[in-house]
């Protein structure tokens, strides 16, 4: 294999953060209506101070495992398949030697926007498996067609 395969992360990905962080700030904002009200008197402990601070946290929760969950670049080229993580800077090299077996899971017919769709597992031989969802990167089909490639391992059913 002489070509080099780099990941592409989808957009998708990094609209997940402020969807969520959205999602967050109509939830306050529910509770907030809720409690000025004065409907429900469980909800009168809950000050502006303790909510403001709570959303902050929450919202900087979301921010911080959004990059260190973010999806690892992915580089196959002769010389192996080379993932490593952007923020934990964790790095994992898969020679041909220490793959067991090659699976995709899903379907391919599946929502695209959620995290969902196809997983290209690659089981190693010390037990582990590594996962890559087509619902994180743009170029999942070239990722898994250089992968059976590098593993001379070309499933047309697949």
């Amino acid at each position: 294999m002489e070509r080099v395969v780099t990941s592409k992360v989808d957009f998708r990905y990094w609209i997940r953060i402020p969807a969520l962080i959205i999602s967050i700030g109509y939830f306050a904002f529910l509770v907030i209506a809720r409690r000025d009200d004065g409907d429900n008197p469980e909800l009168a402990f809950i000050t502006d101070r303790l909510l403001f601070f709570s959303l902050v946290v929450i919202v900087m929760i979301v921010i911080i495992l959004g990059f260190l969950l973010s999806p690892q670049k992915i580089t196959i080229s002769g010389y192996g398949i080379l993932m490593y993580g952007n923020m934990l800077k964790r790095q994992l090299v898969i020679t041909k030697g220490d793959v067991q077996k090659i699976y995709v899971t899903g379907t391919k017919n599946s929502a695209r926007l959620v995290a969902g769709g196809r997983t290209l597992w690659i089981e190693l031989k010390n037990g582990t498996e590594v996962g890559i969802n087509e619902s994180s990167y743009k170029n999942f089909e070239s990722l898994k067609y250089a992968i059976y490639q590098y593993l001379e391992y070309i499933n047309v059913n697949s």
